[in-house]
């Protein structure tokens, strides 16, 4: 009995290792600016038709302001579930969360969580920016794995 708890117990850790490297966020650097780093999780990629869902995440050199924050809040790694069109070239953000700490993520200083559903704000991204890119990246990417 002894040694089948132990020959189950290791099954269950190797398994249980397994199933967390192959949901473990794969971050992609994707764009870049001398004040802004951003990301892909291309683990996260789900097309359907012309949308694409990924989180993306935004560092930043220097601390951002949180909006409409008071006393005033800054951060400096920003992570988002966002879905691009790719097809309109416009983005929407469902899930954003703003951090103080840019490479050990854990001081939440802002979050907000949007639906996905019909009436979701969509917004334009500007051509050549960083927004552009990473829109590119995501379309581009998702497109290949269609074919």
């Amino acid at each position: 009995m002894h040694k089948n708890f132990k020959t189950t117990l290791l099954i269950f850790i190797l398994l249980s290792a397994f199933a967390e490297s192959s949901i473990a966020a794969e971050w992609v650097s994707v764009a870049a600016s001398d004040e802004t780093k951003v990301f892909v999780d291309v683990q996260s990629l789900q097309r359907t038709g012309q949308k694409v869902k990924a989180w993306t995440q935004w560092g930043y050199k220097t601390p951002h302001e949180v909006a409409d924050s008071k006393p005033i809040k800054t951060f400096l790694l920003e992570k988002s579930l966002v879905v691009f069109r790719c097809d309109k070239r416009t983005v929407a953000f469902l899930n954003t969360t703003q951090y103080a700490e840019r490479d050990s993520p854990s001081t939440v200083v802002s979050q907000i969580t949007r639906e996905d559903t019909p009436s979701l704000q969509y917004n334009g991204v500007a051509p050549g920016s960083l927004g552009a890119i990473t829109l590119n990246f995501v379309c581009e990417a998702t497109a290949a794995k269609k074919r």
